[in-house]
């Protein structure tokens, strides 16, 4: 009698929890589409360049500088005396290490940056995401790349860049 009731029991477990899952349901949003609609990724790199144009300005100055003093010592090296040519050498080779550093520094503060604002603003369409599947009722909200098939009534997408235009996005 058991051994006869445990597949009973794995059966219509299965059966209970097939109906419940087929009662849900989902919907798929297509992040590309929206952060393309409203401009996502261009709108964080100029808030991210306004943010840093004084050290990219001040780091600019400082290569073409280091340019003009090289291109210096190559077009006069020959009338440079041998005690000139090597103090400029030094300048030069620790303007380049100086300029390396501060470009890599730059470049790291600025992707950092730039994620910072990018989680920001993905935090905010997580939040219109659940209130649109909130208000439209569905259980279950996933991203189109991650489904292997869904139809077009399924998709939020649009309707997630409409609430979102209307809201201002805080970067």
């Amino acid at each position: 009698m058991k051994t006869l009731l445990k597949p009973l029991v794995a059966i219509f477990s299965f059966c209970f929890f097939a109906t419940q899952l087929s009662a849900q349901t989902i919907a798929v949003i297509d992040m590309v589409k929206i952060s393309q609609e409203l401009q996502l990724e261009s709108k964080i790199r100029k808030k991210v360049d306004v943010k840093f144009a004084d050290r990219l300005a001040s780091f600019e100055k400082s290569r073409i500088e280091f340019q003009k003093i090289s291109e210096d010592l190559q077009r006069n090296q020959t009338t440079f005396s041998d005690s000139k040519k090597k103090e400029m050498t030094r300048d030069l080779e620790t303007r380049k290490v100086i300029l390396q550093q501060q470009g890599s520094a730059l470049e790291q503060d600025t992707k950092m940056a730039f994620m910072q604002a990018q989680k920001k603003i993905l935090k905010q369409v997580e939040e219109v995401v659940a209130q649109v599947a909130k208000d439209k009722k569905y259980d279950l909200v996933i991203q189109r790349r991650n489904a292997v098939y869904s139809n077009q009534t399924s998709d939020i997408s649009d309707a997630i860049v409409k609430r979102l235009s209307t809201k201002k996005i805080a970067m």
